[in-house]
């Protein structure tokens, strides 16, 4: 089966995890090399303690990773044969000669039979390509794809493979899915279709080509956001494309996620060099999530500028009546102290009372100012519409 040896499906780090020599601490130390009586009779049935020792260390090391390693008495933590020896061997001194491979093999037959499993051979291999054809739809990074048929392997009691195979089944599974995709993209996509996702891929710099598209707004000032309505409208075309497209590639969420970001990574020279139609993938992927973020701002945006207008003319509601009950405070204040001026007293004509006060307003002035405040409610609302009215053309 052919390979990717380029293709990383773990980290340094994971790939140790799973196919390392085990590295315990004493907690797991004392964990995997607990065994139980029946596992006691296998490591000490022989009459050579370095056989029974190899069998004590690859049955912990397979209760660990469910794996067999390749061990010699170098690559073995000394660690490890010390606490062996010292509790199912009474601290005995170790010749540390090698197993033959028969000896090795028989081991290795007897533990899987102890545990139920069964090694890994060939026959498994199309299982597992089955298998990953499921897993790549939900996400397609190898890490993941890998991870889940090791779950797989160990959930039916199956010895994992060699790394280099599991590498060559991940890459075999994401060639088959560009394929799959790609035979769905050359019956869904029209001539049209193509013609203008290729117009996305022309140039570097412009507005309305992908370069244009991944930069984002700054701010929702009226040019940024007249940038983005065109950009929304330069979309929409292909909105119900990617759409309609898309749901026909049975695809998750998360890999739509990891597509648009490889168009993100991708330069646009670079895409146009892709093979089995990915270039037209990550475009339509783009497309949709940058079409509903491009929505999702302008909501956004209109928001927040129905809310900036709301706060302008609350401002100005809130100021011109200020304003307008600081110019007749004073005054106001002088009529409400006619009420306890010792100069009137309960014989005075009220006429004299009146004739007062208006010396300090008028008639006409006290009729409008009374008006005014039996109807401020009323008045604010009004004059809040007559703000809005002034202000609408610069909100079009």
């Amino acid at each position: 089966m052919t390979q990717d040896k380029n293709l990383a499906i773990f980290f340094r780090s994971g790939k140790f995890a799973l196919y390392g020599i085990p590295d315990f601490n004493n907690k797991q130390r004392r964990e995997y090399f607990s065994f139980s009586e029946s596992e006691i009779v296998n490591i000490t049935s022989s009459l050579h303690t370095h056989i029974n020792v190899f069998y004590a260390l690859q049955l912990g090391y397979f209760k660990a990773k469910k794996i067999f390693f390749q061990l010699s008495w170098e690559n073995i933590p000394q660690e490890d044969l010390q606490f062996i020896i010292y509790h199912y061997f009474d601290d005995k001194n170790l010749s540390k000669i090698s197993i033959t491979n028969h000896e090795y093999y028989t081991q290795r037959k007897e533990i899987i039979g102890f545990f139920g499993y069964r090694f890994w051979t060939k026959d498994f291999l199309q299982v597992l390509l089955n298998q990953a054809t499921q897993i790549i739809k939900r996400d397609i990074s190898p890490n993941f794809i890998a991870r889940e048929l090791i779950a797989f392997l160990n959930n039916i009691k199956v010895v994992r493979p060699a790394y280099t195979t599991l590498q060559a089944i991940v890459s075999k599974s994401l060639t088959a899915e560009r394929k799959r995709i790609s035979a769905i993209l050359d019956r869904e996509l029209k001539s049209e279709h193509k013609e203008a996702l290729d117009q996305l891929m022309v140039s570097e710099n412009t507005i309305s080509t992908l370069a244009g598209f991944k930069q984002d707004a700054k701010n929702f000032g009226f040019k940024m956001m007249l940038k983005e309505r065109q950009k929304y409208s330069t979309l929409e075309p292909l909105y119900s494309t990617a759409i309609d497209v898309i749901l026909k590639l049975d695809i998750s969420r998360q890999n739509i996620d990891s597509y648009v970001n490889l168009a993100h990574y991708y330069s646009i020279s670079n895409l146009r060099k892709l093979r089995y139609n990915q270039d037209y993938l990550y475009i339509l992927c783009y497309v949709l999530k940058r079409y509903q973020q491009l929505s999702d701002n302008l909501v956004e945006a209109f928001i927040y500028q129905v809310k900036r207008f709301e706060k302008t003319i609350r401002d100005k509601v809130k100021t011109h009546f200020v304003d307008e009950a600081t110019e007749s405070q004073e005054k106001i204040g002088n009529l409400l102290l006619l009420y306890v001026d010792e100069q009137f007293n309960d014989t005075t004509l009220f006429v004299k009372v009146r004739d007062h006060a208006f010396k300090i307003m008028s008639q006409e002035d006290i009729q409008v100012l009374g008006q005014k405040m039996l109807n401020k409610l009323h008045r604010k609302q009004e004059f809040k519409w007559q703000q809005i009215d002034k202000a609408q053309k610069s909100y079009k």
